[in-house]
């Protein structure tokens, strides 16, 4: 994996998507994009070959944030932390169809959200390791 990770976010509120763009920066993460519908998270999430997407439950549109989630993990294997409040948070960890793999309650803090990337990040890096080869292949098969 490279050394700084790619992280698309999407949220409607440009206040609080600027706060969470610095503080990622800060954190030595480069932001792609911020985008504030599930259209554009879908769109984005395509042409930004992002590691990662921090992306709202609910979004700006008829789409909600699950809706794009479900799409770009359907279209791409791209990591997804949920951003929540309250009422969103139900909603999300309710969705019998969908599981998110981390979600981050609002306000965001520095370090919660650090610590889901830090999951994400491992959980990648687990991923991206070649299997070990457990078993002897023979030298020749015999039909």
């Amino acid at each position: 994996m490279k050394d700084k990770i790619k992280i698309l976010v999407a949220e409607d509120e440009l206040l609080i998507a600027m706060d969470i763009k610095l503080k990622l920066e800060e954190l030595g993460y480069e932001v792609t994009s911020l985008v504030s519908t599930a259209i554009e998270a879908i769109t984005k999430s395509e042409s930004d070959k992002p590691d990662v997407i921090l992306m709202d439950v609910r979004l700006s549109g008829s789409l909600t944030g699950i809706d794009a989630a479900k799409i770009i993990s359907y279209k791409h294997n791209i990591p997804i932390i949920f951003l929540t409040s309250g009422s969103s948070e139900d909603v999300l960890l309710h969705d019998k169809n969908f599981k998110p793999q981390e979600h981050i309650p609002k306000p965001v803090e520095t370090l919660v959200m650090q610590q889901a990337l830090e999951k994400i990040k491992q959980k990648i890096l687990l991923s991206s390791k070649p299997m070990q080869d457990n078993f002897s292949q023979p030298s020749s098969f015999t039909y």
